[in-house]
């Protein structure tokens, strides 16, 4: 009698339903000062409040809510999304995140990886 073999499928990591929590995505404008004026001023835009599934980085430093080192503290998975940059912020839970690298989970356009720190007052 012949022995079957029986291929499993690889299980995905990311899965539709890991995203439970929404965060708020801000992009960064500057204004060029009034005349008179020397100073800048910035202002934040939410361009998208996505779901999201977030995960901590244990490798962190994190004193007093804030982070330490320059290693990412958290790991935020959205959907795929053309106009997310490291100049864009992330706020979740009142904190304030600060996109360090960007990656295409897998390379299929379906999953972005934001890797994050919180930013200090």
């Amino acid at each position: 009698m012949a022995v079957r073999q029986i291929e499993r499928r690889k299980l995905r990591k990311v899965a539709i339903g890991d995203l439970r929590d929404c965060i708020s995505l801000e992009v960064r404008a500057i204004q060029a000062p009034v005349f008179g004026s020397a100073s800048f001023t910035e202002a934040y835009t939410v361009i998208s409040e996505p779901w999201c599934k977030v995960e901590t980085q244990f490798n962190a430093r994190i004193f007093d809510d804030v982070a330490t080192d320059d290693k990412p503290s958290h790991l935020f998975t959205v959907r795929w999304r053309e106009d997310v940059t490291t100049e864009t912020r992330i706020r979740w839970r009142s904190d304030l995140y600060r996109i360090q690298r960007i990656d295409n989970f897998e390379g299929r356009d379906e999953y972005l990886l934001m890797y994050a720190s919180i930013e200090g007052d």
